[in-house]
């Protein structure tokens, strides 16, 4: 048996089913708790409430009209449409954070400290990030000096339907595990079902959840709706990390692709730098509804280098959803 497989004995039975009434073994479930303690990261939540008059320049916000600097390019991404037209469409703005309200909330220190943090996306087409032709449909913005910004006008090409109304954002740190996905594929996991394989085997899905909320995990309201900085994906499909280090290398992700084992090595190694940026669900207000695909989300992924270092040119975007 290869190496990697010796990795995921145990967890491959991790699926939904019946609920036995049996006690977990007290020592695995120490160890499931002690790797819910290597695994933690702190998110910063957002709350959003419409804005009932234009909001002061440089709040945070989810829509609106952003904030940018006088020479600022407003960005387009060509793609196609579901009518099969190809064209260059604008993107649409869909939120700015500004870093000195988000900072104490922000309890890793990973962002920046100031300036204004804008991200946009392209909404007709609702790219999903499954390919390296994607590039470009997902923006992130950092503007350092907040005093050199003035709020822009939308493009005149933008559709009413892709300009956002404008909510007000408050922010709130919370604790974040990784989901069942994330955390089978954790290197930190993978010889705990070796040690308990039994244990292991009988874990099903509400006895993690269960083990989640006694270690003090709550899930943040509709989940559907759940928008955050940092901390773990909520997933819908698979774990992200090896799709953005596969595509970055022009790897199509749509569909599975045997690889090289040299090579998945590699990408399973480097897909470790990629981390979560921003998360936004389904925006909802009145008439007013969006949402990515069936209740989706778009999440969008940055290197740890590149965090690090203020480099946001390098994000990218993937978008799941039922």
């Amino acid at each position: 048996m290869e190496e990697n497989d010796k990795q995921t004995i145990g967890w491959d039975s991790l699926s939904p089913k019946p609920c036995e009434d049996t006690e977990m073994d007290p020592n695995f479930k120490r160890g499931m708790l002690d790797l819910f303690e290597q695994l933690q990261r702190n998110a910063v939540q957002l709350h959003y409430t419409p804005a009932a008059e234009p909001l002061a320049p440089c709040r945070s916000k989810i829509g609106g009209r952003p904030d940018v600097p006088a020479d600022f390019e407003w960005p387009y991404f060509e793609s196609e449409n579901y009518k099969k037209v190809v064209a260059n469409r604008p993107l649409s703005f869909m939120a700015q954070i500004n870093l000195a309200e988000s900072a104490e909330f922000d309890k890793e220190g990973l962002l920046p400290k100031q300036g204004l943090l804008s991200f946009f996306y392209e909404l007709e087409t609702e790219r999903w990030g499954f390919e390296a032709a994607d590039k470009g449909c997902a923006r992130v913005f950092w503007f350092k000096d907040l005093a050199a910004l003035q709020q822009a006008d939308f493009p005149a090409d933008l559709a009413e339907d892709f300009r956002l109304p404008e909510f007000a954002v408050q922010f709130e740190a919370a604790l974040d595990l990784p989901d069942l996905g994330d955390f089978v594929r954790s290197p930190l996991t993978q010889e705990l079902p070796e040690e308990y394989p039994e244990a292991a085997d009988a874990l099903d899905w509400d006895d993690f959840e269960q083990l989640r909320e006694e270690f003090g995990y709550t899930a943040e309201g509709e989940w559907s709706d759940n928008s955050k900085l940092l901390g773990w994906p909520d997933l819908i499909q698979n774990p992200m990390q090896q799709e953005c280090e596969k595509v970055s290398r022009g790897i199509y992700c749509g569909s599975p692709q045997e690889l090289d084992p040299e090579l998945q090595a590699e990408i399973e190694q480097a897909s470790q730098d990629w981390i979560l940026l921003f998360q936004m669900g389904t925006v909802e207000n009145g008439d007013f509804e969006l949402m990515f695909g069936d209740a989706g989300h778009i999440y969008f992924w940055i290197k740890k280098q590149d965090l690090a270092a203020g480099n946001f040119d390098n994000i990218w975007l993937i978008l799941q959803c039922y």
